[in-house]
């Protein structure tokens, strides 16, 4: 596959992905190569290479002579998503709260808290917004391979829970900002351990907003 090819490639996996995080293709779905090639506009082979890679990553079902499922995800997932960051996200925490200064934090995270307040109405934007907050965080680190992880944890945490969201009756926003904002004043205040147990209830916020992933 060429460099042109590649490149089209990552483009119809990244807008499958969107448009299966904001609804435009549900859960139990059928997506076919056709569709795909007709909506961006690109040709078979990049298609069929980021479809396969979809299906590699578990966001699609390859279904024979039919096409491509979106696959659904369990409660059971989003809880396993949601300890593998707690496990990533407190470590990297702990590593870096004391290093970081309070001009940086404010630096670093100003305008996404500024995007919270003006965007978070819908569950598209603040599941964006979140995202967002919690890649600032990981790059603090200064760990690639760590930003890499995180990117793809929170990808799937997304899809996850965009999930549980339209299977409701009513959507409802979840809003995280006031939790976000209590995190970051603990943390400039140098109150590590109350900065720590705010970041841990807004990884943690999901599992109690639905029952499928109550386990």
């Amino acid at each position: 596959m060429n460099q042109t090819d590649i490149s089209l490639k990552r483009q119809v996996y990244d807008g499958v992905m969107n448009l299966i995080a904001s609804g435009e293709f549900l859960p139990g779905s059928i997506i076919t190569e056709k569709k795909i090639i007709e909506k961006f506009k690109v040709s078979k082979s990049p298609v069929r290479e980021a479809m396969l890679e979809l299906c590699k990553d578990g966001v699609l079902t390859s279904i024979p002579r039919c096409g491509y499922q979106v696959t659904e995800m369990s409660g059971k997932t989003l809880s396993e998503i949601v300890d593998l960051r707690l496990m990533l996200e407190i470590t990297n925490f702990r590593n870096i709260c004391k290093n970081i200064t309070a001009d940086t934090i404010e630096k670093t995270f100003s305008e996404v808290s500024q995007k919270q307040k003006i965007n978070g109405k819908s569950v598209t934007d603040a599941e964006i917004n979140n995202t967002d907050f919690h890649m600032r965080l990981a790059s603090l680190s200064g760990n690639k391979t760590l930003m890499d992880i995180m990117k793809h944890l929170l990808e799937m945490y997304s899809r996850a829970y965009r999930q549980m969201y339209l299977s409701l009756p009513e959507w409802q926003s979840p809003t995280k900002t006031s939790v976000h904002d209590l995190f970051l004043d603990a943390w400039k205040k140098q109150d590590f351990q109350k900065a720590e147990d705010y970041l841990r209830q807004d990884i943690i916020s999901s599992l109690e907003t639905h029952p499928i992933a109550s386990f």
